[in-house]
Formats: C-alpha cells, sequence, structure tokens
C-alpha cells in the first residue's frame, strides 16, 4: 500500500486510495506513476475527464509546465497537421495560448517534426481589433520571444494560413512562409468544432487527443476510436516514453 501516495496529505485517506486502485484509469496511471508501465493510452469506452481526472491527480502538470492541453494530429493528403488545445482548456488566456503552443512545439520536435505555427482567428493580420484577436496576437508575441527559431504569426484565417500564394499576395510580412502544420485555436469552442467537421466532412484521419504537459505519456481516445485510432496513438505514445527514458526534449 506504501505506493498509494497520489492522496497523500491532500485528504485521502489510505482506504480511500485502495477504493481507486479498482478503477482502471486510476490503476493504470498509478502503473505509468511506479514505473510498472511505460505510457497508457484509454477512454474508448468512456467520457474524457474519466481518464483525464485521474492524470492530473495523480501526475498533474509536469515539466516545468503549468497546465495540460490537448493535441489532435490530422492526417490528409500525406500531410500532417496538428489542433491545439483540442480537448482541455475551454477559454485560454494569451498566456496559456502561448503554453499551449510551446507545449505542441515540443512535442512535434520529440516526432521530429518542424513546427511551423498558424495563430488562428476570424481575422488576418489586425484587419479586425477586439479582445479575441488581439490576444492570439500577444500570444505569437510571446511564442516568438521565447521561441524566435520557429516560424510563427497570426493571428490569421485558417483558409488564408494555409493558402501560400494568398498569403504571398496579400501578407507578403507574415513569418508564414511554409505550409503551418501547428494550428492553434482560440477557444475549445472553435478547435472541437472543426475538428468535428474534418472528422463528418472529408477522410481525414484523426489521433487523439495527445496530452500534452504531463511527466509521463498518458493519452485519451474519442469514445468509439477507431482501431486505427487506437493503434497510432499507442504508437505515439510509446515513441513519447522512448525520449522520455532517454531525457530527450525534456
Amino acid at each position: 500500500m506504501k505506493s498509494l501516495q497520489f492522496g497523500e496529505r491532500k485528504g485521502k485517506t489510505l482506504s480511500g486510495a485502495a477504493l481507486s486502485m479498482k478503477n482502471y484509469f486510476y490503476f493504470g496511471t498509478m502503473m505509468v506513476k511506479t514505473g510498472h508501465a511505460d505510457a497508457m493510452v484509454a477512454g474508448v469506452s468512456v467520457n474524457y475527464p474519466e481518464v483525464l481526472r485521474p492524470a492530473l491527480k495523480i501526475f498533474g502538470a509536469g515539466r516545468g509546465h503549468k497546465f495540460v492541453a490537448g493535441m489532435y494530429m490530422i492526417q490528409q493528403d500525406r500531410k500532417n497537421y496538428f489542433h491545439a488545445d483540442a480537448a482541455v482548456i475551454i477559454e485560454p488566456t494569451a498566456e496559456q495560448l502561448t503554453d499551449i503552443t510551446l507545449m505542441a512545439i515540443e512535442e512535434l520536435e520529440r516526432m521530429r517534426i518542424e513546427p511551423r505555427v498558424a495563430m488562428l482567428s476570424f481575422s488576418n493580420f489586425g484587419s479586425v481589433r477586439c479582445p479575441q484577436t488581439e490576444k492570439m496576437r500577444r500570444a505569437v508575441e510571446m511564442v516568438k520571444a521565447v521561441r524566435p527559431d520557429i516560424p510563427c504569426d497570426g493571428p490569421v484565417q485558417p483558409d488564408v494560413a494555409l493558402d501560400q500564394d494568398k498569403i504571398d499576395a496579400y501578407y507578403p510580412f507574415a513569418d508564414i512562409h511554409r505550409r503551418p502544420n501547428l494550428l492553434i485555436f482560440p477557444n475549445l469552442d472553435a478547435a472541437h468544432i472543426s475538428l468535428r467537421l474534418i472528422r463528418k466532412l472529408s477522410s481525414a484521419n484523426t489521433i487523439g487527443p495527445i496530452l500534452l504537459g504531463l511527466d509521463k505519456p498518458i493519452h485519451l481516445l474519442p469514445r468509439d476510436a477507431e482501431v486505427s485510432n487506437i493503434v497510432n496513438l499507442a504508437a505515439l505514445a510509446s515513441v513519447d516514453a522512448h525520449y522520455m527514458m532517454e531525457g530527450v526534449g525534456v
């Protein structure tokens, strides 16, 4: 019972901790915590919070991060796109958007993918000034301050961001010289609605959500996830576990 330390000094009794271990998701998360498993992928038959809650209680945000976020990988026409945050933070601030972007950049670099960031909005580069667009503009500035080596710009509409000819013709000043592959959404509404529309109206393959900001790879599966999504997410979790054990990208 000594290993049941996730509730120590947090109002969790020993009997309560033992009862929690009868829950698959607490038990699986504790296996990762204690080193009996390297990663966990779960959630195919439940809602996100049932997997996320044990991860937050047992691990919490790690690796110097303040919170946990979720990112989806979308594969279409042999191209990879990453959407964040599409799972956790409902209405992120500019500071949270910055942290979400930096965590996502870190994850892409672990996958050996060169991150190119577009901060999405309903307007382009100041065409509309309001709190929503200002939030994205400030996030761009803060990301550039921390990672000036990473192409990042916005606020920009998604169709414009992905159209290099339009960028070159109308916004030559933009730091988007190649197709962005990391798309940062202003809030969870926009991210999740976009994701659902992509699933319904296209043949794109979605993988995730990949949890960002935890000390160990614990990733969520959408309810009734297809076998291909489970396999792909397990593969990503394995890559994360390998790099974490080697101390790469941590």
